[in-house]
C-alpha cells in the first residue's frame, strides 16, 4: 500500500513522493471551499492544503536532516492525507539520537509559527481563508497545532518514538516498542470510538484509527528489523526450489508442481532467472486456458534477483515494491537459490535463537 505513490522531485536531495490516496484531501477540501464561497473558495481550499503539506514536507525535513548529523540517510518523503513519513536507510543508534531526531520535526512546525505570527498573527475560524493574510495566520495555527499534535505519547507519533526512546533507557528497544505500541494502540483506538461515538468529527475519528493501526505496523516493522539484524541472505536460500525453461508450456509448470508443494515456479535460460510464473496465476491460467500454452504469456519479467551478502531487509524491500515473493539469489553469475518472504521471519527467530545458544553454550 505505502508502494501505491507518485515520484515528484527531489528536496535537499530527499525524494519527495505523493501517495495516490493524497489526492482525495485536496479534492474534499476543494469542494468544501467550493460549496462556501464558490469558485473563489475553491481555489483557495486548493492554496490552504499547498500551504498545509509545505509545512508537513518542512517537518520532516527536520526528521531528515537532524539525522544526517548523525549519518542516517532518507530515502524518500511520502505525503499522505494524514501527514507525511520520512522513511529513513537505518534506525538511530542510541535512544538520545533517537529523541533529537524526533524532536526537529516539531521544532520546524513552531519556528514556522514564531517567523509568521508577529505579521500574520494567529487564525482559529473553521471556515476557509479566503485572502492571504487570513491564509497565512490559519498556518500559523496549523504549525502550532502540528507541532503539538504529534507531541502527544502515541507511538508512532513523534511523542510515542519519544516514549519509546525514553524507555529504551531502561530496557531493551523491542520491547520499549512493544509498549510504546500497545500503549499507543488502545489511547488511538479508544480516542477514535469516542470522537465517533460523540461527535460528528468522523474525519478526526478516522485520523485516531488510522494512527492505531500505524502503530501496529510499526511494531511489527521494528520487530523484523530487530530480528534481521547482522543477517545476511546466505543464512536463508533454499536450492529447492521449481524451474522450467523459459520457453516452456503451462504443461511444464503442472508437471513440476505435481510432486511438490505449491510455489512459484521460475522460468529459466541458460542459468539466468528470466521470469517468475506466480502460483496463483497459474492456477487461475490452467482453468481458462489450454495447458499446451507459452508459460512466459502469464510470468512476470523481469524478476529482481540479489547478491547472496546481501542483507535480509532488501529481500523484503524488493517483494513489497515489486510484488515479488520469491526472490532468487546469485553468487555472482551463479544461481543457487531462492529466498521466500513468508518463511524468512520465523527462520530468522530459529537462526537468532541458535546464534544465543551458541554464545552461551560453545560446546554446542
Amino acid at each position: 500500500m505505502l508502494d501505491w505513490s507518485i515520484k515528484l522531485f527531489r528536496v535537499c536531495g530527499i525524494r519527495l513522493e505523493l501517495h495516490f490516496t493524497f489526492f482525495l484531501l485536496p479534492f474534499a477540501i476543494g469542494i468544501h471551499g467550493y460549496q462556501e464561497a464558490g469558485p473563489a473558495g475553491f481555489l483557495w481550499g486548493i492554496f490552504l492544503i499547498s500551504f498545509a503539506f509545505t509545512s508537513v514536507v518542512m517537518h520532516e525535513l527536520g526528521h531528515s536532516l537532524a539525522a544526517r548529523k548523525f549519518d542516517i540517510s532518507a530515502d524518500r518523503i511520502l505525503l499522505l492525507p494524514i501527514g507525511g513519513i520520512a522513511q529513513f536507510q537505518s534506525l538511530p543508534r542510541t535512544p538520545s539520537q533517537e529523541i533529537i531526531i524526533t524532536l526537529a520535526g516539531p521544532f520546524v512546525n513552531f519556528v514556522i509559527a514564531g517567523l509568521f505570527y508577529p505579521v500574520f498573527g494567529i487564525r482559529l475560524s473553521q471556515s476557509l481563508p479566503l485572502d492571504f493574510k487570513d491564509l497565512m495566520a490559519t498556518m500559523v495555527f496549523f504549525n502550532l497545532l502540528m507541532g503539538s499534535f504529534n507531541m502527544i505519547p502515541v507511538f508512532p507519533m513523534d511523542g510515542g518514538r519519544i516514549l519509546r526512546s525514553v524507555l529504551s533507557f531502561w530496557i531493551r528497544p523491542l520491547k520499549a516498542t512493544a509498549i510504546a505500541s500497545r500503549s499507543g494502540t488502545f489511547i488511538a483506538s479508544a480516542s477514535g470510538i469516542y470522537i465517533a461515538l460523540s461527535t460528528t468529527n468522523y474525519l478526526l475519528a478516522a485520523l485516531f484509527l488510522f494512527i492505531a493501526w500505524a502503530s501496529r505496523m510499526e511494531y511489527q516493522s521494528f520487530s523484523r528489523s530487530q530480528a534481521f539484524s547482522g543477517l545476511r541472505l546466505r543464512d536463508f536460500v533454499d536450492a529447492d526450489y521449481l524451474s522450467i525453461p523459459t520457453k516452456g508450456k503451462l504443461s511444464d509448470a503442472v508437471k513440476a508442481l505435481a510432486n511438490s508443494p505449491p510455489q512459484d515456479v521460475l522460468l529459466i535460460e541458460n542459468q539466468a532467472v528470466m521470469g517468475l510464473l506466480k502460483y496463483s496465476k497459474l492456477a487461475k491460467a490452467c482453468e481458462k486456458y489450454a495447458l499446451d500454452s507459452p508459460a512466459e504469456k502469464f510470468a512476470k519479467f523481469p524478476v529482481a534477483t540479489l547478491n547472496i551478502d546481501s542483507p535480509v531487509e532488501s529481500a523484503f524491500a524488493i517483494s513489497g515494491a515489486d510484488d515479488q515473493d520469491v526472490i532468487p539469489v546469485y553468487d555472482y553469475a551463479t544461481l543457487l537459490g531462492v529466498v521466500r518472504k513468508d518463511q524468512m521471519i520465523e527462520r530468522a527467530n530459529w537462526i537468532n535463537k541458535r546464534n544465543s545458544i551458541s554464545t552461551f553454550c560453545p560446546e554446542l
